[in-house]
């Protein structure tokens, strides 16, 4: 598990000064929340706060690195925490305290986050709780944590990198960019689901709202399935919508508003299992009724 330098993060000077300073002064100690949008570097920037404290170059199965993740489920749940709690509160052998890292800590339910209370208040290492959504924690796990608001990366950050990673074209790459607000995640994610699917993102909404059922019906059985494809999609569109929604004056906004509704529908009919082909055609249907009705299409 090899990963970047504090100094090598890019595009959050104000949260790696911050960290820099803490380490020098030695007071990063107790436990923090790392807040921002999926893919601004929150976790990369939590291994390399790790790997600095462990003075490690290499993270791959330290003993005093623990690392709690989400299961299939999207969900961590109490047994999980348990078992984490008690491996806290062992002492590592190689290193003077744990470091512990909670990724996508907002999957923690009620009983989850209750057992870790303590073990955030009072840790006996360092602990990093990572949440593209703080306001879905308790708000006693937030009160007991320091908090790092990690920004949006900018454009040219996430076009450098991407362009680095992937081999796309410069319209695929910019057009990825556009729609990423601010996620190297999101733009990479959103860019290979259209590579995949052949299409950019401004024609497959348009297939979406203005083709019939029987026009769109193969293009809806090609779109992802998986939840993860489905949710980065969806983001797609989100994003495109609200720069549709900047760009139009006074009362024209409605339709777009309700895009965003619709979109937000689908995300919690994903959330409660529905059939992703289920969730795409209603979606669709959705778009269609809105934007006609409004005669934007």
């Amino acid at each position: 598990m090899n990963r970047l330098a504090l100094d090598q993060i890019r595009g959050q000077a104000v949260v790696v000064a911050e960290l820099q300073q803490r380490l020098q002064q030695q007071t990063l100690r107790g436990s923090f929340l790392f807040s921002g949008l999926n893919g601004v570097g929150k976790k990369t920037t939590a291994f390399a706060v790790a790997a600095a404290l462990l003075q490690t170059d290499s993270l791959t199965n330290h003993p005093a690195l623990l690392l709690l993740e989400p299961d299939d489920k999207e969900t961590i749940k109490i047994d999980a925490a348990r078992k984490l709690i008690r491996r806290m509160n062992l002492k590592p052998s190689q290193a003077a305290f744990t470091i512990t890292i909670i990724d996508r800590c907002e999957c923690l339910t009620t009983e989850a986050s209750n057992a870790l209370l303590k073990s955030i208040e009072e840790p006996a290492g360092t602990v990093f709780l990572i949440t593209s959504r703080p306001g879905a924690l308790l708000p006693t796990i937030r009160s007991r944590c320091q908090q790092f608001k990690f920004a949006p990366l900018p454009d040219d950050i996430i076009k450098e990198l991407l362009d680095a990673q992937q081999d796309w074209d410069a319209k695929r790459l910019e057009s990825s960019v556009a729609i990423a607000a601010g996620s190297l995640a999101l733009a990479s994610q959103i860019g290979t689901t259209l590579q995949e699917l052949d299409v950019d993102l401004p024609t497959l909404f348009e297939e979406l709202t203005t083709h019939s059922y029987s026009r769109m019906e193969e293009r809806l059985r090609q779109l992802p399935s998986d939840p993860e494809g489905v949710t980065c999609l969806l983001a797609g569109f989100r994003q495109l919508c609200r720069n549709r929604l900047v760009q139009t004056d006074g009362g024209a906004t409605a339709p777009w508003f309700a895009c965003l509704d619709a979109i937000s529908a689908a995300e919690t009919a994903l959330r409660y299992n529905s059939a992703p082909l289920l969730v795409w055609e209603t979606l669709a249907f959705s778009f269609q009724k809105v934007l006609k009705s409004a005669a934007v299409i």
